[in-house]
Parts: C-alpha cells; structure tokens; sequence
C-alpha cells in the first residue's frame, strides 16, 4: 500500500518474491511432450516498475525470470511504460518472449518498442503508425498469430 514506509514496502516485495522463488525451485521441472513444456502456474506481476527501481529486487526478478521457466511458471511482468524493462543494470525486455503492448505512455520511443518487440527495421513504420493510433482494448504484439506492428482488439 502506499501507506507504508518505502522500506517496508521494499522488503516485503522482496521477501515475497524470495518465497515464490524458493517455493518454485524446489519443484521437479514441468513435464515436456513434443516440443511443449507443461504450464503450472502463471505469475502476474502488476506495477513491475516498482520492483525495477531497486537493484535487489531486480537482481532476484533477473534469477527468477531466468530460472523457473523450466518449473512450468510463466511470468507476466505489467507496467504502464516500457522503458522501466530497460534498466542499467540489466534489460528485462530480453527475458521477455512474448509482449503486448496496449497504449503505454511511452507510445512515442519507436527505437524502445521495437526493442521489446523483438520487431525488425522494416516494420518499425508499422508499429509506429499503429501506436500513433492505438485506442482502448487494442495491442500490438510479437505472437506469431498476430501481424508484427498492427493493432488488434482484445476484448
């Protein structure tokens, strides 16, 4: 809550974060059949900026992003800007695999979108257009299923 001291938000987040890690370490990796990994659970992170502004947590969301994959977790890291993935210390939008994004504040840094995305040169114009014009309940994102730099609905 915003209530609490900074610090005692910090270490809260942090010890929860250790305990999720600790927790899903200790399971037996997810079954694969074919080239499909088992999915146990789904980790929804909300307001991840708050976990990127200090270095500790970011050390310990880098481990678990890396790691706890082969458990059968998936994480999804929410935030309403991308530049908070792109940190000094590390670029948490290369652990990304899969990204949407809807109209973040940052709609205008077509270098950092197209960074996250993992979108080539030639369709950064269409993603730039698309994000010009972006409306509520539309995204853009890098699945497959979807065309690299157009909108789509989502509800």
């Amino acid at each position: 809550s915003g209530d609490l001291p900074r610090s005692v938000r910090f270490t809260s987040v942090f010890l929860i974060i250790n305990y999720i890690y600790n927790t899903f370490m200790n399971m037996e990796n997810a079954p694969i059949e074919g080239k499909f990994q088992g999915m146990r659970y789904v980790l929804l992170i909300d307001e991840a900026h708050v976990i990127f502004k200090e270095k500790k947590s970011q050390d310990l969301l880098e481990k678990v992003l890396r790691e706890i994959r082969s458990k059968g977790v998936s994480i999804v890291l929410l935030s309403q800007g991308i530049e908070e993935f792109n940190q000094p210390s590390f670029d948490f939008s290369s652990m990304c695999e899969t990204a949407f994004l809807f109209d973040i504040k940052d709609k205008t840094n077509i270098k950092l979108m197209t960074k996250f995305l993992g979108v080539g040169e030639k369709d950064s114009s269409k993603l730039k257009s698309s994000m010009e014009k972006i409306e509520k309940y539309q995204a853009v994102s890098n699945l497959k299923e979807f065309i690299i730099g157009e909108l789509f609905k989502t509800n």
